[in-house]
């Protein structure tokens, strides 16, 4: 009956009175009146004016607490955000949708609220292949909990026991959370969490946790033992993030005795022994008799290796953003910082949450929440793939959001290249931030004087689009006008071109054009007087491209009539 009171306070408020943005939304950022000026002055590290209020989005449920935990996109551009509504009744999930535009996607939303999904806090969201969504945390109880939802927001019937799935791990009353999910090519489902391990024969020891579920919801008996997999790493270990490399080995990353941890499974569930030690990984970040250091999330690089960013010990106060970076083998990249570790300065003591992403180009992204006194303010900054701070991005690497108190946690990257990252914002707000890489896609069309090739009476024309960007645009069209000669024949390689209902007009679909990649068009055409040709390109897909000065090609030349 409380959870169903909750939700239905909930509901209420997102349908009479939701504001996506607070009172000083127009201050969301220091610079959020110099980034609303024309494109071409944007850089990376700058807002997203396209998105929110100047970059930003706000969610505000009165006499709620609510924060942003973790976030992904969605193939049309909405960001999910999962969390916490906090209550003086207490608990629940939250699952949010923002519409790439950064309004808020109410009927989902609403949806969500009115599902009463969990009592307690979700942790972790992520987005399977044919868009239902899992949201995982605990439940108010210490149970370690998962939910699969419908793209609409409703509970998936065909997910455990009516969507939900809750997990009874280690010895019962104990705190239990999923911190962390990834999905398998299989539909099979990894999550991360710790417990006391009941076969440790030591109460009082925590051990890392992978657990693996089928499709359905139920245990993977062929994954370690029923589904589970202990981690021990000698003392208390926790986990915090885990990724799926393309061979389908697993890699999970925490914390044990005061040092980064990792360890690589076997798609089965065994540890992988050619990865740092037997499959484990300590490093000490700080030296003495008791260090302090701790990962909060990892991220894959191409050539295998893994980087990892958390904290480790500054001052009595404060604690050290710290970037660490691995080789495929678990071994610090001696190529990348001082022998594979990059300190960047003061984090807000224990406020933990950062995360790191590896851009296609090799650059190292972070966000994390940055000290200053007595404050604490949404930040990040860019490395380049050596370790050294990324002049290109914000100010010498660096980026500060916000004009009040705030905090990141977790962030994604929409398939455009733009970042979105998620937190909570001054006192009880959800927060979602949207900032450019320089890595968007650029689509460009050309037509040249030598790419029309007289043929006799027949004249070939040859038109190229391109992919200047660094990520695949999806889908592809162009469209192409011809006056002063009849159309005879047209040659695509890639994709499909048909003519359209006026005369002279051709209508091509290449699909998806990858970062980088090119493709022609050659159409024979009789010419009868001046020849005129024009082309565009565009991505009609949910992300535009930011750059369309390029994308309109035209060319005339004078030929002989017959």
């Amino acid at each position: 009956m409380l959870s169903r009171c909750i939700t239905s306070i909930v509901l209420a408020v997102f349908i009479l009175c939701v504001d996506s943005s607070p009172q000083d939304r127009e201050q969301s950022n220091d610079s959020a009146a110099t980034t609303l000026v024309e494109a071409s002055t944007l850089t990376a590290g700058s807002l997203d004016p396209t998105f929110g209020q100047g970059g930003a989005a706000f969610l505000t449920v009165p006499s709620y607490w609510l924060n942003g935990c973790d976030t992904t996109v969605q193939n049309d551009g909405k960001a999910l955000v999962v969390g916490r509504y906090a209550h003086s009744s207490g608990d629940s999930f939250a699952v949010i949708r923002f519409n790439s535009d950064g309004s808020l996607d109410l009927p989902f939303s609403a949806a969500t609220a009115a599902t009463s999904i969990f009592r307690g806090e979700a942790k972790a969201v992520a987005i399977q292949p044919d868009q239902k969504i899992l949201a995982a945390g605990h439940e108010l109880y210490y149970a370690a909990a998962i939910a699969r939802l419908l793209p609409d927001g409703r509970l998936d019937p065909a997910f455990g026991q009516g969507g939900r799935v809750k997990l009874s791990l280690g010895t019962p009353g104990e705190n239990k959370n999923i911190w962390s999910l990834a999905i398998l090519p299989s539909g099979k489902i990894i999550a991360v969490s710790e417990v006391y391990n009941p076969s440790a024969g030591d109460r009082f020891k925590y051990d890392m946790l992978v657990i693996q579920l089928l499709p359905d919801g139920s245990p993977d008996t062929s994954f370690g033992s029923g589904g589970i997999k202990y981690i021990d790493f000698g003392q208390s270990s926790f986990a915090r993030d885990v990724k799926v490399q393309a061979n389908g080995r697993i890699v999970l990353a925490g914390e044990s005795s005061g040092r980064f941890a990792l360890a690589r499974l076997m798609p089965d569930g065994s540890l992988d022994e050619g990865f740092g030690t037997r499959g484990l990984v300590l490093t000490p970040i700080t030296q003495g008799s008791r260090p302090h250091a701790y990962c909060q999330a990892i991220d894959l690089t191409n050539d295998g290796g893994v980087v990892a960013v958390g904290g480790s010990d500054f001052a009595t106060d404060t604690d050290e953003l710290t970037v660490v970076k691995y080789t495929h083998l678990g071994t610090l990249d001696s190529g990348f910082g001082t022998s594979g570790i990059v300190r960047l300065g003061q984090i807000a003591f224990n406020i933990p949450p950062q995360d790191i992403m590896v851009q296609p180009d090799g650059k190292v992204l972070v966000v994390h929440s940055e000290a200053i006194p007595n404050a604490r303010y949404a930040a990040a900054v860019r490395l380049s793939p050596t370790g050294q701070l990324d002049s290109t991005f914000g100010k010498d690497g660096r980026v500060r959001f916000g004009s009040k108190p705030s905090e990141f946690s977790r962030m994604s990257m929409q398939a455009d290249g733009k970042v979105v990252a998620t937190g909570t914002y001054a006192n009880g707000t959800m927060m979602v931030f949207r900032f450019l890489t320089d890595l968007e896609s650029d689509l460009a069309s050309a037509i040249k004087a030598d790419d029309i090739v007289n043929r006799g009476k027949d004249f070939e024309i040859i038109l190229r689009v391109r992919n200047g960007g660094a990520f695949p645009v999806n889908p592809v069209r162009s469209a192409v006008r011809i006056t002063g000669g009849e159309i005879k024949r047209i040659r695509a390689a890639v994709g499909t071109c048909s003519l359209g209902d006026l005369a002279g007009t051709i209508g091509c679909d290449f699909g998806t054009l990858d970062a980088g990649a090119q493709v022609a068009v050659v159409i024979t055409v009789n010419a009868k007087r001046v020849l005129e040709v024009r082309v565009s390109a565009l991505s009609v897909g949910p992300f535009p491209d930011p750059d369309q000065s390029n994308n309109l090609a035209q060319k005339s030349i004078q030929v002989r009539g017959p």
